[in-house]
């Protein structure tokens, strides 16, 4: 394995995490960023991003440069079938590969937690905006959401018709004439007082020893310590053990971050995030700046020695 400072790193991100490719490129030997733009007329805002970074080279096309890369880097969700196709011919990457289906597809992540044991919170799965429409009039405390399009509808609460009427109609002007070829999951409310989470990481579904995990009051605070992995509560040791070996068979190898609402014995994992967590990611990467160049890796890399993952996987 080489040592990293003579290790050519591949970032392939369109902007969430260029944090990591700048934390990556101080003790690399080079980063090359690639954003995808696949549209036929380019945005210039996402064809500068990576600009202006001396240690950063930002390219529009990686397949030229591909021989140079020793190392592939997919931060965020997406891509899966060219992170497969770079492993086949040889290179090592780090991302979810197709694992990040489960944030992708909420029903089959419904589907996932019932087939591995874990409580599946109660909702229901309405098609197309008028059944949604009608599903809603007498309803109140439901959450909205749909798999994939998150860019046109994250998480929603509906509170009731009189509070939230416009909504349904802003809705139907979102998606326009395809609004009834939406899939749409309403979740009963999970009354909590507490939501609790996990940010970490999985090689083949296996888990370091140290992780980050913190206790929410849901919109309100957030408190979090980087705690030893068999201190974490039992109920996010439940769901690593449960999703480790799914995650496995998609070759997972990225951050992760799980959500779970308690409500008495039961806990709901409520979204499963196959990429870095939100702030938690740059948080990391700027407390790893923090200590001298030279032992910002080298921590890292005690922590991975100390870890469960097999020692094969250090030797690709």
């Amino acid at each position: 394995m080489k040592p990293i400072g003579e290790v050519t790193f591949l970032v392939v991100d369109s902007g969430l995490f260029l944090p990591l490719a700048t934390c990556l490129a101080q003790q690399a030997k080079r980063v090359i960023l690639w954003s995808p733009d696949c549209r036929p007329f380019p945005s210039v805002k996402q064809s500068c991003i990576g600009m202006g970074f001396d240690n950063i080279k930002r390219v529009r096309d990686f397949w030229p440069v591909l021989d140079e890369v020793d190392c592939a880097v997919f931060p965020d969700i997406g891509q899966g079938a060219l992170q497969n196709h770079l492993v086949g011919l040889g290179k090592p990457v780090w991302g979810s590969r197709n694992g990040d289906v489960f944030e992708l597809d909420r029903q089959k992540f419904m589907r996932t937690l019932k087939q591995v044991g874990l409580d599946v919170p109660k909702y229901e799965v309405i098609p197309g905006w008028s059944k949604l429409r009608e599903h809603l009039k007498d309803a109140e405390d439901k959450y909205v959401k749909v798999s994939r399009y998150r860019a046109d509808l994250e998480t929603t609460h509906w509170r009731s018709w009189a509070l939230d009427e416009p909504w349904i109609d802003w809705l139907a002007v979102n998606f326009g004439p395809l609004k009834d070829e939406m899939t749409f999951l309403v979740f009963d409310a999970i009354e909590a007082d507490v939501e609790i989470g996990a940010d970490t990481y999985s090689i083949d579904g296996q888990w370091p020893e140290l992780m980050l995990n913190g206790v929410e009051g849901k919109d309100k605070c957030y408190l979090s310590a980087v705690t030893e992995t068999e201190e974490m509560p039992e109920q996010l040791l439940k769901v690593m053990d449960a999703f480790g070996p799914v995650m496995a068979r998609y070759g997972y190898r990225n951050q992760f971050s799980s959500e779970l609402r308690i409500q008495g014995d039961k806990s709901y994992f409520i979204d499963f995030t196959a990429r870095g967590g939100m702030p938690s990611s740059g948080s990391q990467q700027s407390f790893g700046r923090t200590f001298p160049k030279s032992s910002g890796m080298e921590r890292t890399a005690k922590w991975c020695s100390r870890s469960r993952w097999p020692s094969s996987l250090w030797k690709r």
